[in-house]
């Protein structure tokens, strides 16, 4: 190593090159402390140091008899030797032309003689020194200066050390944020797994040796160690049908070469039915060595709404249909209502056979009337009730409907529990779940009805339970038990709407409804309500205004007429209308729908306007909207097919009334009497 290319590298190079050491203000180590010791050792010196340059200074790394961390880089009396590339040995400062003014000189320490050697960093450039000095004039020895020499080599070898240990540090440092990040990222990844409900297996081809870490079991909720190997825990918790579909498919994604991508259940050992969905991509060749990694995921949640979509869509199509189908039932029943009441006369004496058919036409209503509640036409009015009065009063009414053989228990809390229910919703719920547990009954059993409050992880909540003694529900269909117009008992009659409106009713009322078999036998249906105050602030829904049909006569005036127009597009109802307003004494006109009403206004203004809501055209609504426009305020009496919560009246202005299909000729007399009464 030249002193020339020593020389030839600037102070700032030299700094540079310290730098990217990375010894400057690195804490005191023994192997420079010790060569520092040596050096004074050997030459037999009071003072050592060995320094480097650092920008304007030289920073003291070790020192032997002095506790100097630095002195400035200008007049100091190493910088010699690091600028000259060579020893610098000065036996007496005093006669040096250098040395003599310096502060070290002329004060304490008082050094009088200087022995320097340059230090090289490991490319060849000077970057400090290691120097010796001595409070009495003298020269080193040729041993002395050669050992002196040898150990800046040794600071030399001790630097390339030095730079590889921390290279090393560095790399482990790097190393070691490389792996907390990946162990960040790992918990991370593992989160997002535990939210997505996904983990991971392996298949060790071509054996086909199934591998699941333990995230996988926790994922649902089984303990590893419980199934020593995985494939017979596959066999054990997948059904049957389930596994050969799933053999059958990954065969085929095997042998085609194609992604596998399929969707089992599994029924976990405490009985609680689960939904996964495999994915892996797999090697075509059937007998390639090798492993398949897939993941699985717990899909319970997803199949449970998409089968809650489609459980709704299914509603709300078929309460499209049911409305439109208790539509026209209702108009066929009106003609049968209105022939009853014709016949009456006829028939006075005995009346059995149209007692029959109007038991019948009630019990169609009855169904029509459910049909409706399934096609959500009806807003119903909820309001506070204690549960457990409202279902005493219920059963007082059902229990005229059983078998003698059918023990019917009420268990009830103490004190009241609260709810926010319509009543006649609720007698309905009673109705139906009691009617299905005399079913599963038959002709001997006993059913227990409870009323209680129950605390669930969601909040408490108010408990109708319903238990039957009978043999409990098919597996097969109890997943299907609560879907409208299915029925276990259609050859005896059922409609399938029981359960299905019981269903629909607790979630208007934002509730639920289970049911489950019972170890004991039977079956056990519980509905689940809000404890009253759990939805305040809600709107309440305010009914139309509705002229109910009630029981009893009032016989109109004989001498108030009215001029009636008689708006009905069903032929067969509208000849029953007529001739029960004609029975009745009053004068009607007949069209058949909106557009003819409308002519036979212009011609005669009636005193009275019957119409029917739905017909083609032009409906009831828009008629009347139209007469109003006009200035025309006659009252109006709208008859409907679905629910009087179906028609805004208050939309139609005064004197606009609604009567529910279907009606009779009792019911039409005592409304006209309001109408007259009304009129004044």
């Amino acid at each position: 190593m030249s002193a020339l290319h020593a020389l030839s590298a600037p102070v700032r190079d030299r700094a540079d090159t310290v730098a990217r050491l990375g010894i400057v203000e690195s804490p005191r180590e023994r192997s420079f402390d010790r060569v520092v010791e040596l050096a004074a050792r050997i030459c037999e010196a009071p003072l050592a140091t060995l320094t480097f340059v650092d920008g304007d200074r030289l920073w003291v790394k070790a020192g032997y008899g002095t506790e100097l961390r630095e002195v400035p880089l200008e007049g100091a009396f190493c910088r010699w030797p690091v600028f000259d590339g060579r020893p610098c040995l000065v036996p007496d400062t005093r006669v040096s032309e250098r040395f003599r003014d310096h502060p070290f000189v002329v004060d304490a320490p008082r050094v009088r003689s200087y022995a320097g050697v340059p230090v090289f960093a490991p490319d060849g450039v000077s970057i400090g020194s290691l120097c010796v000095m001595d409070l009495r004039p003298r020269a080193l020895s040729e041993m002395q200066l050669g050992a002196l020499e040898g150990l800046s080599e040794q600071v030399t070898a001790l630097l390339v050390a030095y730079r590889q240990a921390s290279e090393l540090a560095g790399a482990l440092d790097e190393n070691e944020r490389l792996v907390e990040r990946l162990v960040e990222r790992t918990h991370r990844l593992q989160e997002v797994q535990r939210i997505a409900a996904v983990s991971a297996w392996s298949l060790r081809l071509p054996e086909e040796a199934l591998e699941v870490p333990e995230a996988t079991w926790r994922l649902y909720g089984l303990d590893p160690d419980a199934w020593p190997d995985a494939r017979l825990a596959v066999g054990e918790l997948v059904p049957a049908e389930d596994l050969r579909a799933l053999r059958d498919a990954w065969r085929q994604a095997r042998r085609e070469g194609t992604p596998f991508s399929f969707r089992h259940r599994i029924l976990r050992p405490d009985g609680e039915l689960r939904w996964a969905h495999l994915r892996a991509e797999v090697l075509p060749a059937p007998g390639a060595a090798g492993v398949v990694h897939g993941t699985t995921q717990d899909v319970t949640e997803q199949v449970c709404l998409h089968e809650e979509l489609l459980r709704a869509q299914k509603f709300e199509t078929l309460g499209r249909l049911a409305g439109g189908v208790a539509h026209d039932i209702n108009n066929v029943l009106q003609a049968v209502y209105g022939g009853i009441d014709l016949l009456a006369d006829a028939v006075a004496g005995d009346d059995g056979v149209l007692g029959e058919v109007q038991d019948a036409a009630e019990r169609g209503m009855r169904l029509v009337r459910r049909l409706l509640l399934l096609a959500s036409r009806d807003v119903h009015e909820r309001s506070e009730h204690d549960l457990g009065e409202l279902v005493e009063a219920a059963l007082r009414m059902v229990r005229t409907l059983l078998p003698e053989q059918v023990e019917l228990a009420f268990v009830r809390r103490p004190g009241e529990v609260r709810v926010s229910v319509d009543p006649v919703q609720l007698e309905q719920v009673v109705l139906n779940l009691v009617m299905n547990a005399r079913d599963a009954c038959g002709v001997r059993g006993r059913i227990v009805v409870a009323v209680d409050a129950v605390a669930r992880a969601d909040g408490p909540w108010a408990r109708l339970a319903v238990e039957d003694s009978g043999p409990g529900i098919a597996a097969a269909v109890l997943d299907r038990i609560f879907e409208p117009f299915f029925s276990t008992r259609k050859e005896q009659g059922g409609t399938g709407l029981g359960l299905s409106t019981v269903r629909l009713v607790m979630e208007e009322s934002g509730g639920r409804v289970h049911v489950a078999n019972q170890e004991h036998g039977g079956a056990r249906f519980e509905c689940l309500l809000p404890i009253a105050g759990a939805s305040a602030g809600e709107a309440a829904v305010e009914p139309a205004p509705v002229l109910e049909t009630v029981e009893g006569e009032q016989r109109v005036d004989e001498k108030v007429v009215l001029g009636v127009l008689l708006v009905e597009d069903q032929a067969d109802v509208r000849r029953m209308l007529i001739r029960g307003l004609e029975r009745l004494g009053h004068r009607v006109r007949s069209v058949a729908d909106g557009v003819e009403a409308l002519a036979a206004i212009e011609e005669e203004t009636p005193e009275l306007m019957i119409s029917d809501v739905a017909m083609p055209r032009m409906d009831g609504l828009e008629l009347v909207r139209r007469l109003r426009g006009e200035g025309r305020t006659f009252p109006v009496i709208l008859c409907s097919g679905y629910s009087a919560e179906s028609v805004d009246l208050d939309a139609l202005g005064p004197s606009t009334f609604l009567m529910q299909k279907p009606f009779s000729l009792t019911d039409l007399r005592r409304h006209l009497d309001e109408i007259v009464a009304l009129r004044g």
